[in-house]
């Protein structure tokens, strides 16, 4: 599971202990329902290139084929997935407990949902948002606070504790010949583009996908290479240096697993990739 702020570890931690139906996730539409059969449904949108509005290409290319990269998330104008959405509504229509946490509850179907469990008498509405919702009428509990505060007050009673959020990222490093390649990939192995930029030794600079540099040749084996990596931020990681270790001759494949911890700000690196 994808874990992108302590309310998102909250949810990984209490789906582990309780037993959850169905729960809605605002902001991150590519993990918008959790239920007890498969914990996480990953709504995957079909690209329409007809319009506009539906175009999920992302404007970039896949650094191995040079296809179009595409989103995975449900534009505005979209429609949920019916047999998911329908599973929400059964699943609030059954709920003893809803809890719409950082929502503005005011998209709908979805929106809906709240709405089902606090008119239904016998269970219990509870809405945490900063600001009023079209909802607060139906609400049992009210809470104006983020959804981070009032989790970890909520884990700390309960005493279950939060995961930490770790980025994991896995770096591929290919000698050929005399070129030195760095490229991004994911757990699967296909590349994945979360680089800005690359320096080689403090002096070459790579820009572009693939980042490569040339390797002169020189006169003792046991070389290195040091690499700094410049990430594009989208989690306010720092730069992070690498020594790449290769012999004068031959080729080698080598793959990095890099670990960020945003808490404490910190890398950790290691040989290795991502199943090993």
């Amino acid at each position: 599971m994808l874990i992108v702020s302590t309310a998102h570890g909250v949810v990984k931690s209490i789906s582990e202990v309780y037993h959850l139906f169905s729960l809605g996730l605002a902001h991150i539409p590519t993990f918008p329902i959790l239920s007890a059969d498969r914990i996480v449904l990953d709504f995957r949108a079909i690209a329409s290139h007809g319009t506009s509005l539906r175009d999920h290409r992302t404007g970039r290319k896949c650094t191995r084929c040079r296809g179009d990269l595409l989103d995975s998330i449900i534009h505005f104008g979209e429609n949920l997935p019916e047999d998911a959405l329908q599973r929400a509504f059964d699943h609030a229509y059954q709920a003893d407990l809803c809890l719409s946490l950082g929502s503005s509850l005011t998209v709908t179907p979805a929106a809906t949902i709240p709405q089902i469990v606090g008119k239904k008498g016998d269970a219990v509405l509870s809405i945490c948002n900063l600001q009023n919702t079209p909802m607060d009428q139906f609400a049992d509990i009210r809470v104006y606070s983020t959804t981070d505060d009032l989790l970890t007050r909520v884990m700390a009673i309960l005493a279950i504790p939060i995961p930490p959020f770790i980025l994991y990222r896995w770096l591929k490093v290919t000698r050929a010949s005399q070129e030195l390649i760095v490229e991004g990939v994911d757990v699967d192995g296909t590349p994945t583009s979360f680089l800005r930029s690359v320096l080689f030794n403090g002096s070459t600079f790579a820009r572009a996908e693939p980042f490569a540099c040339t390797l002169h040749r020189q006169s003792q084996s046991g070389l290195e290479v040091k690499l700094e990596l410049e990430f594009m931020g989208h989690y306010g990681e720092p730069n992070v240096e690498i020594v790449s270790r290769y012999e004068e001759n031959g080729n080698f494949e080598r793959v990095y697993r890099l670990a960020y911890n945003p808490a404490l700000g910190e890398w950790q690196t290691s040989i290795g990739g991502p199943t090993e």
